[in-house]
């Protein structure tokens, strides 16, 4: 567990992944919208792939 990295890190991988969770919290709350949900989904396993790739 000692050699895993810190989400902050990573700052390309932590911005898209907390892009994507403000999208998809704003889809869900203030827009309603599936749009909205459906990119933030995205980006944030976009976060998690280059967080994945960049180890």
């Amino acid at each position: 567990m000692a050699d895993r990295r810190r989400p902050w890190e990573d700052p390309k991988s932590y911005a898209l992944s907390m892009l994507g969770i403000g999208l998809v919290g704003l889809g869900l709350t203030v827009a309603d919208s599936v749009v909205l949900v459906a990119i933030g989904a995205a980006l944030t396993l976009a976060g998690a792939v280059v967080a994945r790739r960049t180890r």
